[in-house]
């Protein structure tokens, strides 16, 4: 049995993913293939934090960059959490076969 498996690089940024994603766009020719704000998430689950300053933050992007998939989100949706350089990016790995999951 053959198994696919994709990994996607997982960038965690510092308030700045809504600068990021297009710059990406621009100097990548990368797509959007999914953005949800914190709003976005608020409007689903009432218990998230959402300010001023926040609301407009990425809670979740998928850009597709040729065959390769970059995940772009704010570091934490806690306020309360410290944004951590260096610890600020990690893979995500996929597989169409669930079970192998």
């Amino acid at each position: 049995m053959s198994t696919t498996l994709e990994a996607a690089i997982f960038l965690s940024m510092n308030g700045r993913a809504g600068e990021a994603i297009p710059f990406y766009q621009k100097h990548l020719n990368a797509e959007v293939q999914m953005k949800v704000t914190y709003r976005d998430m608020a409007e689903r689950d009432s218990s998230l934090t959402v300010t001023e300053v926040n609301k407009d933050y990425i809670s979740h992007s998928v850009l597709q960059i040729g065959r390769t998939k970059i995940m772009i989100a704010e570091d934490s949706m806690n306020p309360d959490t410290p944004y951590i350089k260096g610890n600020n990016f990690s893979l995500c790995i996929q597989s169409a076969d669930l079970g192998r999951v």
